[in-house]
């Protein structure tokens, strides 16, 4: 059988932050790729470039930063390469966005019925009738487990959960074919972390969407990415599905992420991953890790690690992996 064509494929993407101090490369040319109904998610630590990587694929990157390089195929269209107007149209009915505050990003003085029927006529690309905008915006409510009622009501008048299933309703009010989601739980409680977390894979399977998701809840990107991409100090160090990546980690930086979380039976003595992350306005030459790395070599200091596959659509960036084939960067 052959293998599903992907829908997003980002290639060699690379963001800089340019200051008097020097420039910051905050991702470095990394690659990923998201298939039809995927989720994948993108986990580290903070500071590792998850958010950066999310706002240059929407280029919402700002100054000082820009997108140094790269490309962004989704569906075959290079979303950095868009003109104002084709970014104007393309977002909310191609890619749309689930921000991480969402008390922050929804208008205080305006009714929620309000905004998402604003989303549709501004990014619709056809013109909607006033009674069908009105039934729109009901099952949009719907689909992410909200009563109509909710559109008659300010943001200050909703929970947490219930702004951010909000946000997510706005995100599929024009079907698009991918949706970004950076960290949609972190400010939640565990309880409604779960709902938000039901809502986003229901999403997912009713509407065969694509959904690229921010993250450092390891808990939760287990239960719910099909694919994991692990990125430190700006690069993507270990891909590949989820239960393999967790339960058969090839990359140290992965191991750590691991050892961190909390786990009956075993003592936070056990918990590695002393140092700092290194300088991205000069970073070491060699592999990127060599700094925290436990099982650092002359070889780590001196010469970059490829891609290599250590399992079925598994790669790591790491010398000591057994490779079944090697890949390299493109």
């Amino acid at each position: 059988m052959s293998p599903v064509a992907p829908r997003l494929q980002v290639r060699s993407l690379d963001v800089r932050y340019h200051t008097a101090r020097g420039s910051v490369q905050a991702v470095s040319g990394i690659d990923f790729d998201v298939r039809p109904g995927e989720l994948v998610g993108l986990i580290g630590e903070s500071g590792c470039g998850k958010t950066t990587t999310a706002m240059a694929l929407l280029r919402l990157v700002q100054p000082p930063g820009r997108v140094h390089a790269g490309t962004a195929l989704l569906d075959g269209v290079d979303l950095l390469a868009l003109s104002g107007e084709q970014l104007r149209r393309a977002r909310w009915s191609t890619v749309a966005f689930i921000p991480q505050g969402a008390q922050n990003s929804l208008n205080p003085v305006m009714r929620v019925g309000a905004q998402l029927v604003d989303v549709i006529r501004a990014h619709s690309r056809t013109r909607i009738a006033k009674s069908e905008l009105a039934e729109r915006t009901r099952e949009c409510l719907t689909s992410v487990g909200l009563s109509s009622e909710v559109l008659g009501l300010y943001p200050h008048q909703l929970s947490g959960g219930m702004k951010q299933r909000v946000c997510i309703a706005m995100a599929v009010s024009l079907r698009p074919q991918l949706i970004i989601a950076d960290e949609p739980t972190s400010a939640l409680d565990v309880i409604v972390q779960r709902v938000v977390a039901q809502t986003l894979l229901r999403i997912k399977e009713e509407l065969g969407v694509s959904i690229v998701l921010i993250g450092h809840d390891i808990g939760l990107m287990a239960q719910l990415a099909d694919r994991v991409a692990v990125m430190y100090a700006g690069r993507i160090v270990e891909f590949g599905p989820t239960t393999e990546v967790f339960a058969r980690p090839g990359h140290p930086y992965t191991r750590q992420l691991i050892e961190a979380v909390p786990a009956l039976g075993r003592s936070t003595t056990t918990i590695t991953g002393e140092g700092r992350m290194p300088d991205l306005r000069n970073p070491p030459n060699g592999c990127i890790f060599q700094g925290r790395c436990p099982e650092v070599t002359d070889l780590c200091r001196d010469t970059p690690p490829v891609a290599v596959h250590i399992g079925d659509d598994h790669l790591s960036h790491c010398h000591f992996n057994e490779p079944l084939e090697e890949v390299h960067d493109g």
